[in-house]
C-alpha cells in the first residue's frame, strides 16, 4: 500500500463571477469618485505605488456607502474562511502549538492602474498574514497576474518537479483570487485604455504570539 502526503504544493483558489457585475459597477464608479475627490487622503500610500498605478484606502475615509462598506467586509471574511476550510491538510504535520483565535484581521487597500501600468514581483510577508487576496472589479483585458513560488524563483527544484513553474490567471469582472500571502506575485502591463480597478487584502488569525 502506498500513502502520499503533499506539503509544498500552494494553494490558489479562483472564484469566477463571485461579485456581480452592477456591485462591480457600483464599487468601480465609487473609487474613481474617491480618487478623484480626495488626492491627499493617501499620500504615503502613493508615494510608494508604481508608475501609473493609483493605490488608497477609501473605506478608511468614508469613500463608500454603508451598504457597499458592508459588502465588502461581509466578502472578505466570507472568501477567507472559504479559502480555509479547502485546503488540503498534510499527514502527520508538527505544527507549533499555539492558541488560534477565530477572530480575522484584515487589511485592504484599493488599486487603479492605468494602460501600461504594472506591479512588480512581491509577496505580503508577514507572519500575521495567512490569506491574501485580489477582488476584481474592473479585471477582464487588463492583464494577467502571475504566481512565482520561492522554489521556482531562486531554481532549487529539478525543472521535471510537478511544482516548478509559475500560474497565470486573465481575470475578468467579479472574480476573486485568493491564495496565501508569502506567494510571490507580480502584475503584467494593463494593455488597453480600460482602468484595472481592484482591492488586495490580507487576513490574518490572531495566536496568542501577536
Amino acid at each position: 500500500m502506498h500513502n502520499f502526503n503533499v506539503i509544498d504544493q500552494t494553494i490558489i483558489l479562483h472564484m469566477e463571477n463571485e461579485i456581480p457585475q452592477a456591485m462591480c459597477d457600483k464599487i468601480s464608479n465609487q473609487i474613481k469618485m474617491y480618487k478623484d475627490q480626495t488626492l491627499n487622503a493617501d499620500k504615503k500610500m502613493l508615494k510608494n505605488s508604481h508608475f501609473g498605478c493609483w493605490r488608497g484606502k477609501p473605506h478608511l475615509h468614508n469613500g463608500f456607502d454603508q451598504q457597499t462598506q458592508q459588502y465588502l467586509v461581509n466578502k472578505i471574511l466570507e472568501v477567507s474562511n472559504q479559502y480555509m476550510s479547502v485546503l488540503p491538510k498534510p499527514n502527520k504535520l508538527n505544527v507549533q502549538d499555539v492558541e488560534i483565535s477565530t477572530q480575522w484581521n484584515v487589511d485592504a487597500w484599493f488599486n487603479m492602474n492605468e494602460k501600461g501600468a504594472e506591479n512588480r514581483e512581491h509577496a505580503h510577508t508577514s507572519s500575521a498574514n495567512l490569506v491574501s487576496g485580489v477582488f476584481y472589479f474592473q479585471g477582464t483585458g487588463t492583464g494577467v497576474i502571475e504566481f512565482i513560488p520561492q522554489h521556482y524563483m531562486h531554481r532549487t527544484t529539478h525543472v521535471s518537479w510537478p511544482y516548478h513553474g509559475t500560474s497565470y490567471y486573465e481575470p475578468n469582472d467579479g472574480d476573486i483570487l485568493l491564495f496565501p500571502s508569502y506567494l510571490i506575485h507580480k502584475v503584467h502591463n494593463n494593455p488597453i485604455d480600460r482602468q484595472r480597478i481592484n482591492m488586495a487584502f490580507n487576513s490574518g488569525l490572531a495566536t496568542e504570539d501577536f
